[in-house]
């Protein structure tokens, strides 16, 4: 999980490395599915929580 504060709006950019045995499933952003793709742009407006998905390989 990663929790991102920001003031004022702001484009940044994520991504997400599966350790071994593992695979990327999708991104959620404050529960709500965000991405199928492992590195996403998104605009930060607010206080958001992203958290990246892994499953068993």
């Amino acid at each position: 999980m990663l929790q991102v504060t920001v003031y004022e709006p702001e484009k940044m950019t994520f991504a997400a490395t599966p350790d071994e045995g593992y695979k990327f499933v999708k991104w959620t952003q404050d529960g709500e599915d965000l991405s199928e793709d492992a590195e996403v742009e998104v605009e930060i407006t607010r206080s958001t929580e992203l958290v990246a998905i892994f499953d068993v390989a």
